[in-house]
């Protein structure tokens, strides 16, 4: 019976013995676990803040064709002067004169020695130009 309880005693010992290192098993995965957790977040982070710039990319991409719809390049036309009201001036006349519109200029510059840029306020006063013209 002695013999009995000293090999319980050693199973129980063994037992305790094992159980321990399941438990820091145990701690080591849970540690694992919450790294893992936390990588998986920043992740989730990095796609949400990629399809994001995605879209801003696609917005500024838009709004920047869009802009340049309204825009109408010149060339030929000579004026003497870099004055910007001048030129703006001018080139009123000068469609007023060729396109027989009143054309609504946004803004107005000198691109190179006969290159202009017109901005017109919308897409609806380039086309109206170009009806004219033909």
């Amino acid at each position: 019976m002695l013999l009995d309880m000293k090999d319980l005693k050693n199973e129980l010992k063994q037992i305790r013995i094992k159980q321990k290192e399941c438990n820091e098993e145990l701690k080591e995965l849970k540690r694992e676990s919450n790294m893992l957790k936390e990588e998986n977040k920043i992740f989730k982070k990095n796609i949400e803040i990629k399809t994001e710039l995605k879209e801003t990319t696609k917005s500024v991409e838009i709004l920047e064709k869009e802009k340049r719809l309204n825009n109408v390049v010149v060339t030929g036309l000579k004026v003497d002067t870099s004055n910007s009201l001048a030129l703006k001036e001018a080139m009123n006349d000068f469609v007023k004169q060729h396109l027989e519109v009143e054309p609504k200029l946004k803004t107005f510059r000198k691109l190179g020695p006969r290159t202009y840029l017109m901005e017109m306020i919308n897409t609806y006063e380039k086309k109206l130009g170009k009806i004219n013209r033909s």
